[in-house]
């Protein structure tokens, strides 16, 4: 571990100087503030918002703030990542910590350059979605500082993750389909073969696709390699594909199940512009729980994945770490079967027709496994088998699943 005394050993000066630079004192020249800052960084250490120049301990009392988090998500163009990442600032406030975003586009050499950035402006700790960067890269260009992983497509989680579960809400998707007499179903946004075949999985996608393809086999329900669209969750890609297709060979099917929301709205208008009515002549299901959802027309019938409980476990376990807590190694896994709505109508304003979450028992619909189990390096407890890393290096890393389920619309 880095202290202040090897810091001042090599930017000659003393440890006082150091302490007054990291704490943010103005008692230090500017050209020295700045060797110490270069020097700590040079060494790894770990500076955070709450002892560092960019904003002083006396200001963020005076204005009840705890500290800055950095958030870095792949683009805010898609509703998704927009609304999850308005949550994730709704949340920090919560929690009195201010919050700042950056894109990464999902390329691993800007992934890193956003970390760089989010770095160099001291930030207390990081929230990371979609990364493809392994987990040792990460902590090493944070610095060291507490990060929390949304999603992370990476097998090994060292770090504090967050998870939708994303298998289970494909085998959601089918089962409630299913439940409803539909059998000719469409998967839009991804194809087996790519999955197999592509060097960097996208750890969601294939979950998905994993889950709807389980449950087809399990329910017996037919499908060949025109059964998949291999295509980006895009709308307006979607709405080409779709196109693209033709009437005659959309009319082979009565139900089409998107990877994700956006997907999905560029799925209904591309009927749409085919003479298909959804969902009267055939069915569309997304899988995400965006909000714009409920106001499309048909409203979106989707598998939720509760965006704002994944902002707020996510901020939650960024909070402990940066205070220096910890759950005492013994994981924080939620429920993965998710919640138990038995009619009723949903929270966030959308339709629930009296199913809630499609139970059918140990061996019909919803019969699937329950948890990630021994996955990606964590025991069924959600216990990791690797140390976490940086600011965390003593403690467990803690994997959070966040539930799902079905919110019933109008397009299916």
């Amino acid at each position: 571990m880095v202290t202040l005394q090897d810091i001042a050993r090599e930017a000659g000066v003393s440890k006082m100087t150091v302490s007054n630079v990291l704490r943010g004192n103005g008692h230090v020249s500017e050209r020295t503030a700045q060797r110490v800052l270069e020097t700590a960084k040079a060494m790894r250490y770990r500076i955070g918002a709450r002892n560092a120049a960019a904003g002083s301990l006396k200001r963020r009392d005076s204005d009840g703030m705890r500290g800055t988090i950095g958030i870095a998500v792949s683009t805010l163009r898609t509703p998704w990542v927009a609304e999850l990442s308005s949550c994730i600032i709704d949340a920090a406030k919560a929690h009195n910590l201010t919050a700042a975003v950056e894109e990464t586009h999902v390329r691993q050499e800007d992934e890193a350059d956003a970390i760089r950035r989010l770095s160099e402006h001291f930030y207390d700790g990081l929230i990371f979605t979609h990364s493809n960067l392994a987990p040792e890269i990460i902590d090493r260009l944070s610095m060291h500082r507490p990060t929390v992983l949304i999603d992370y497509t990476y097998p090994r989680r060292a770090l504090d993750t967050v998870t939708t579960d994303s298998e289970r809400g494909g085998r959601l998707a089918v089962e409630y389909l299913a439940s409803r007499g539909f059998r000719r179903l469409l998967i839009v946004g991804g194809t087996p073969d790519a999955e197999r075949n592509s060097p960097d999985i996208n750890y969601v996608r294939g979950a998905r696709l994993g889950g709807c393809i389980e449950a087809m086999d399990r329910l017996g329900l037919p499908y060949d390699d025109r059964s998949f669209v291999g295509v980006k969750w895009d709308a307006d890609l979607c709405r080409a594909a779709i196109g693209g297709l033709g009437r005659a060979a959309m009319e082979r099917f009565d139900a089409v199940i998107c990877l994700n929301d956006s997907a999905a709205i560029g799925v209904i208008r591309g009927c749409r512009d085919l003479g298909l009515a959804v969902p009267d002549d055939i069915a569309v299901m997304g899988m995400s729980g965006i909000e714009l959802g409920l106001y499309t027309t048909p409203s979106l019938t989707t598998v939720d994945m509760d965006i704002r409980r994944i902002a707020e476990e996510a901020v939650r376990l960024l909070a402990d770490r940066i205070d220096g807590g910890d759950d005492g190694g013994t994981g924080d896994r939620l429920d993965c079967r998710g919640r138990e709505d038995r009619g009723g109508r949903e929270d966030r304003g959308g339709r629930d027709d009296g199913d809630g979450e499609i139970d059918g028992g140990s061996d019909g619909i919803n019969g699937g496994r329950s948890g990630n189990g021994g996955n990606d390096g964590n025991d069924g407890d959600g216990n990791g088998s690797h140390r976490a890393c940086g600011g965390s290096a003593d403690l467990e890393p803690r994997t959070v699943n966040v539930p799902c389920r079905v919110r019933a619309g109008e397009s299916a």
